[in-house]
């Protein structure tokens, strides 16, 4: 398993004011989390892997795939403010 990092439209690395745009999943591969979020791409600009083993990102991890997929979705849309989240 890796983790992913998730960064979610309107994200700006200058301002702390859009740190929760970026959101960490646990994923068995890229493909598997671009999956889950199957019909959002206007909603997140990239999708990076951390580089970290999983163990170390213990407290940051927002959602694991697959059985989190309907959290991750939920989330997204929440955070990125589209009406229909």
């Amino acid at each position: 398993m890796s983790v992913f990092e998730i960064t979610l439209t309107g994200f700006n690395g200058a301002s702390d004011d859009t740190d929760d745009r970026i959101l960490w999943v646990i994923a068995d591969s890229l493909l598997h989390v671009t999956q889950a979020l199957e019909g959002l791409r206007r909603l997140y600009q990239a999708i990076e892997p951390v580089g970290l083993p999983a163990a170390q990102c213990d407290g940051l991890i927002d959602a694991v795939l697959p059985t989190q997929i309907a959290h991750l979705r939920q989330l997204v849309q929440r955070t990125s403010g589209d009406p229909n989240g």
